[in-house]
C-alpha cells in the first residue's frame, strides 16, 4: 500500500482548511490553487479594509484619498508641496489628484499659493482647519490600526507586510527608476 508523501498531505490539507471562509463568501465549493486563493483573499480583504476606512472618514466629510493628501501635507506644514509631488507620494496613486485637491480647497482644508522659485508652480498647503480634521481623525486611525493588529497579531502584521511588499517590490523599484 502506497502512502501519500508529506508534500501531498500538506497540499491536500491546505485545500481543505485554507480558503474556507473565502470559498464560503464566493459560494464556491471547489478548492482553489494557492495563488488564486491568495490573490482573491488580498482583493476581498482590501475591499473590506477600504470600505471600513471610508466609513470611518465619512463622518468628517472626506474620502480616504483626501485624508491621504491631508496627512501628507500635514507632515510638510508650514510648507507645502506642488501637485506633482503630492501625486507621486500618496499611498494610492490617483489620476484625479487635481480633483481631490480642488475638493479639499473648496472645503477650506488646503490653500494654494504660487511657488517661490517657479511662479508657474502652485504649492498646496494644509490649513488650520485641515490640521484640525487630521488631528481629530488620528485617534480613530490608531484604533483602526490596533483592531487590525489585534486581529492578526503584531507578528502576523509584520508577516503580512513582508509578503505584500514581495508582491509589489519590483513594480515600485521600476517606477522609481523610471521617475528619476
Amino acid at each position: 500500500e502506497r502512502k501519500p508523501s508529506e508534500k501531498h498531505v500538506i497540499t491536500y490539507t491546505y485545500y481543505i482548511i485554507m480558503g474556507e471562509i473565502l470559498r464560503s463568501w464566493l459560494k464556491q465549493s471547489a478548492p482553489m490553487d494557492p495563488g488564486l486563493d491568495a490573490m482573491l483573499n488580498l482583493l476581498v480583504a482590501s475591499r473590506f479594509v477600504e470600505s471600513d476606512f471610508e466609513e470611518m472618514l465619512s463622518g468628517f466629510g472626506i474620502t480616504r484619498r483626501q485624508y491621504n493628501v491631508l496627512r501628507f501635507l500635514k507632515g510638510a506644514y508650514p510648507g507645502g508641496h506642488p501637485r506633482s509631488e503630492i501625486a507621486s507620494r500618496v499611498v494610492e496613486q490617483s489620476p484625479d489628484i487635481t480633483r481631490i485637491i480642488d475638493r479639499l480647497s473648496e472645503q477650506g482644508l488646503i490653500t494654494r499659493s504660487k511657488g517661490k522659485k517657479d511662479k508657474r508652480e502652485s504649492l498646496t498647503i494644509i490649513t488650520q482647519k485641515g490640521i484640525e480634521i487630521v488631528e481629530k481623525i488620528a485617534p480613530l486611525v490608531t484604533a483602526f490600526m490596533k483592531n487590525i493588529e489585534n486581529t492578526l497579531t503584531k507578528e502576523g502584521c509584520l508577516t503580512l507586510s513582508e509578503l505584500c511588499e514581495k508582491l509589489y517590490e519590483e513594480k515600485i523599484m521600476n517606477f522609481q527608476e523610471q521617475n528619476k
